[in-house]
């Protein structure tokens, strides 16, 4: 368990990093403000409140990362990548098909995230 939680901390690493960089190119066109994108919570699951556990042989399993613009400017066109490495696979099945992703990263667009706002990016994973 603890070698999967160390898989996780360092993609979320990796995540973060790719957030600051998208932000800090991201300035308003009167050079007012800063958007500053950081992550502020990563659980499984649907619920924050509620965050679900994932083990290996969990197919299906909703990774949910939350961005939040601690800025004064808004954040445009943020794209978030999520770096994948073993225990974690992009594969899931829905309406009993397979779906998978053979590249070592997926990325989703998050759009514009305005200051002070937040926005939630969710990957459906499976744990080998």
């Amino acid at each position: 368990m603890l070698k999967n939680q160390s898989h996780i901390l360092a993609v979320l690493a990796c995540l973060l990093v790719l957030c600051t960089f998208a932000s800090a190119v991201n300035h308003s066109v009167e050079g007012v403000g800063l958007a500053n994108v950081v992550v502020t919570s990563v659980y499984w699951g649907t619920n924050p409140l509620s965050p679900s556990n994932a083990h290996p042989g969990d197919v299906n399993v909703q990774l949910s990362i939350v961005l939040s613009n601690v800025g004064d400017d808004v954040a445009r066109n943020v794209n978030a990548t999520l770096f994948l490495g073993p225990p974690l696979l992009y594969s899931y099945y829905e309406r009993d098909a397979l779906y998978s992703a053979t590249a070592s990263s997926v990325w989703k667009m998050a759009g514009d995230i305005g200051a002070g706002l937040g926005f939630t990016l969710a990957f459906t994973m499976s744990v080998d």
